[in-house]
């Protein structure tokens, strides 16, 4: 399984265990259950879009300010 977002194509399977690891010793203290490996999954995902999400609108705003000059 796979998640497009707008030129971008997340893979599901794309996470070492290390990564997974990782986010969920990071994210594990905000959490009151067990953060499993597919929570884990969407964690890391979800952040990834969100970091792509405002790059894109970093993108479309820096060109509306250079086009508005």
């Amino acid at each position: 399984m796979s998640i497009k977002h707008g030129d971008f194509l997340l893979l599901h399977k794309g996470f070492s265990k290390e990564f997974i690891e990782e986010t969920r010793m990071l994210f594990g203290p905000f959490s009151p259950d067990y953060l499993t490996d597919e929570d884990c999954i969407v964690l890391a995902q979800n952040m990834i879009l969100l970091e792509i999400y405002l790059r894109e609108l970093q993108n479309k705003y820096e060109k509306a300010s250079v086009s508005s000059n």
